[in-house]
């Protein structure tokens, strides 16, 4: 992240406050039915409170489809706080040392474990079994 005068002098658009609206929404986060099967059209028309940043927001026609289709209820967070939300769920931008764990004997290290070592976005303590790609190819042939 750079700041507001670094952006400034690379020539960068910089924007303190984004613009959104608050305190304007017609249908409260409780009267939003939890069954999309109990959700009208007339939802499409109102608009809604994020429950986390209170940012206003509205459903367009072919989201209120997708969630009938796949049977997703309506959000009760704006698209800002919902991409928020998905990215914690993302393993950080960092790499640990990892070694290979495989030790399936018909592989070409015999019956020792595998030697390969490599980097890989899970920690030591995550208690995952990784393979090097070459145990892993042998594996799914």
């Amino acid at each position: 992240p750079l700041t507001r005068e670094q952006a400034l002098a690379k020539g960068y658009r910089w924007q303190d406050e984004l613009q959104s609206t608050r305190g304007k929404e017609t249908l409260p986060s409780s009267q939003i039915p939890d069954d999309i099967v109990d959700v009208k059209e007339e939802i499409l028309q109102q608009i809604l409170a994020c429950d986390a940043c209170q940012k206003n927001f509205k459903l367009v026609k072919q989201e209120l489809a997708f969630y009938k289709k796949f049977s997703i209820p309506i959000p009760h967070l704006c698209h800002d706080c919902r991409y928020k939300e998905h990215l914690s769920l993302r393993q950080p931008r960092k790499l640990f040392d990892g070694r290979c764990m495989c030790a399936i004997r018909s592989h070409d290290h015999g019956t020792e474990q595998c030697p390969h070592t490599f980097q890989t976005p899970y920690p030591a303590e995550a208690q995952r079994i990784i393979y090097c790609e070459q145990c892993y190819q042998k594996e799914v042939i």
